[in-house]
């Protein structure tokens, strides 16, 4: 998203390779993402694009063992529907992270009053759930609710100024609802606010 914003022509051969790389990471949520960069081509360009990552998860499923088809094919053989999520020791914590940092402890975290080690404080709580799995670190899986866990009130007043000014630097309202989707999404993840292209995308008057 933030290559797509500089001068056409001169970032074509980057914006190939991090399309490229994102359909061969196995993040299916990052595959997701591409919709985003794909509302943003000429109607002319889309099919032509839609064809080519197609053909990437045909040839990442005919050489590769890693990719986004093998996780596809990952949760077709394990249990179904929310199973699924929670047996995968990744997503469990992903899940589990985003619902106690941004629903079971937000009041708590808005009002300073929690754990000084999130460690501690998430294990307690995975434990009594008997739903998710322990996590090793104090490094908290989406950076929505890391800013609100570590800085409480302040962290939130400070995501709001952050959105704020981004999306009033989009001129039509399809424009801040693209990129206030697309930035929500990526907060969701381990993506700190302090990663330049986030912070530099969110800020480009588009």
């Amino acid at each position: 998203m933030y290559l797509m914003g500089q001068e056409k022509g001169r970032t074509t051969p980057f914006l190939c390779a991090a399309a490229i790389s994102i359909v061969l990471s196995g993040s299916l949520l990052a595959f997701l993402l591409l919709g985003f960069p794909l509302l943003k081509l000429p109607g002319r360009l889309r099919v032509p694009v839609i064809l080519a990552i197609v053909g990437l998860i045909g040839a990442d499923y005919a050489f590769s063992a890693s990719g986004v088809t093998s996780r596809v094919l990952a949760f077709n053989q394990g249990a179904e529907n929310l199973a699924a999520i929670l047996l995968d020791p990744s997503l469990n914590l992903r899940v589990g992270h985003v619902y106690f940092t941004l629903y079971e402890n937000l009041a708590n975290s808005l009002l300073f009053g929690g754990e000084i080690s999130f460690m501690q404080q998430y294990n307690a709580f995975a434990a009594g759930s008997s739903l998710f799995i322990d996590t090793g670190s104090n490094f908290i899986l989406t950076a929505l609710g890391d800013v609100i866990y570590g800085t409480g009130m302040v962290g939130l007043v400070l995501l709001m100024l952050f959105f704020r000014s981004s999306l009033a630097a989009c001129d039509t309202l399809r424009a801040k609802v693209q990129k206030g989707a697309f930035m929500l999404a990526c907060m969701l993840n381990p993506i700190s606010m302090s990663n330049i292209f986030l912070i530099l995308y969110a800020q480009k008057k588009e």
